[in-house]
């Protein structure tokens, strides 16, 4: 392990001598005490009681650790300082991320090395992907909640902690409890068969790994160094193709493929509202990549992208795919749907949603843009069609919705008029900010 100061740094805060003894004193009473209730079964019992105490060691305690890594910097006036030293990205995120959460990982070595010596002991099999899967499991669930915190760093306040541990959770228990309930099931991936298991250790590990460069990535851009949005499209490849593949319906190979593809092209269209939300749409992002553009730097027009501009563009790319391909069509369970009229209505409201973004954005008041854009979006999707629907007037909520609504022509060409006047609204209120900030730089100096 190379020396890195922001590692040792936690570990001499967090490591004290009495929580070095006072961690496995505390373990061993929880140990002794679970001896002294089950006597002869006290091999099982003692692995079920490893087992939950290193889930709330390392779900529990060390997300909300990892959560708190960066707030608590920004809170006690010292992370200007650590942006201003010499520790390479790479350095900072690990060493936040694993120093953060050592002391909880401490006590979560000790209960994961109890659950392997009892499950050896009762014989129970494949222990050794069980220990690595539940190390991944945990790692995953800190690096979201780490992740979470640094993507919202600018916007943060004291109790977004608990969100940030509350997603980190989310994205680890449902895979807990699959794996271990389904130890000796098989699941398909693309008509191949794999054990659930081994599915589910080489899936928790892959994205592991993508949240640790998720990290790395947005502790550049805290280091002031530009990042490209090649990696976030490589995830978002990813990511289609894993979940395409896990979706299993009873239905022709061909078949089976233009599904595939469409759900594909459906984790395209959440992805980009997942980073349009989280991501900063500062206007001055829009006025350097327009300069870099002017000036024929194009890697400082790339380096400028935002990737949800980068998922919107590839959006529009397999929708055009997917229009022209030549897949065999068919009828789903579910009334008002067709695959043609679905492309093209997500690309629509998905720009006229980003336009609504941008457009709150570019106000003076940026502060709750993001809120506000969000509420709107929630008016538009839920309440009005819900007040239209009881109103009976199906048509006027075809308007409002992208599909799900008797005629697929009004959404498209309500999403299409709707795109176009929020154009002109940004496009007017970015003239007034250009013609704003023109007149500012041209007032003479003293």
């Amino acid at each position: 392990m190379n020396y890195n100061p922001e590692f040792l740094r936690n570990v001499w805060l967090e490591l004290t001598p009495h929580r070095l003894i006072g961690m496995p004193a505390v373990l061993l009473a929880i140990f002794f005490l679970t001896y002294l209730i089950t006597g002869n079964g006290f091999a099982e019992s003692a692995r079920m009681v490893a087992l939950t105490s290193y889930f709330i060691l390392t779900l529990l305690w060390g997300t909300r650790m990892a959560g708190e890594a960066l707030l608590n910097e920004i809170q006690d006036l010292t992370w200007d300082q650590q942006r201003m030293s010499s520790i390479s990205p790479w350095s900072m995120a690990w060493g936040k991320l694993f120093g953060s959460t050592i002391f909880p990982w401490y006590g979560a070595i000790i209960c994961l090395l109890i659950y392997a010596l009892t499950a050896l002991q009762l014989n129970q099999s494949d222990v050794i992907k069980y220990v690595v899967f539940l190390l991944a499991i945990a790692v995953l669930a800190q690096a979201v909640a780490l992740l979470s915190s640094v993507q919202t760093i600018k916007i943060y306040h004291r109790s977004a902690s608990s969100v940030f541990m509350l997603l980190g959770i989310i994205a680890a228990l449902p895979l807990v409890s699959w794996a271990f309930k389904a130890e000796t099931g098989f699941l398909s991936w693309y008509g191949r068969q794999f054990r659930v298991l081994d599915f589910l250790l080489l899936s928790v590990c892959c994205f592991a790994a993508w949240s640790l460069v998720g990290i790395y990535r947005k502790m550049r851009e805290e280091l002031q160094f530009r990042n490209t949005p090649v990696y976030w499209f490589a995830f978002c490849v990813f990511v289609a193709i894993y979940l395409a593949g896990i979706l299993q319906m009873p239905l022709p190979d061909d078949e089976l493929v233009t599904v595939r593809l469409f759900t594909a092209y459906t984790v395209f269209i959440v992805l980009a509202y997942v980073m349009v939300m989280l991501e900063d749409k500062n206007p001055l992002m829009i006025r350097r990549i327009l300069v870099a553009r002017q000036q024929r730097n194009w890697r400082g027009v790339f380096e400028n992208t935002p990737c949800w501009f980068v998922t919107l563009l590839s959006v529009y790319a397999l929708g055009l795919v997917l229009m022209f391909y030549a897949y065999p069509d068919f009828a789903l369970a579910g009334r008002y749907f067709s695959f043609k009229s679905y492309l093209a209505a997500m690309a629509l409201f998905l720009t006229r949603d980003v336009l609504i973004f941008i457009f709150f954005n570019m106000s003076a008041n940026r502060r709750r843009a993001d809120v506000t854009a969000i509420f709107y979006l929630l008016l538009l999707y839920w309440l009005l069609p819900a007040i239209l629907g009881g109103m009976n007037l199906p048509m006027v909520k075809a308007a409002l919705l992208p599909f799900g609504t008797p005629d697929d022509a009004i959404s498209i060409v309500s999403g299409l008029s709707q795109c176009v006047i929020l154009g002109v609204l940004v496009l007017q209120r970015w003239r007034k900010l250009y013609q704003k900030s023109s007149a500012i730089s041209q007032i003479p100096r003293s």
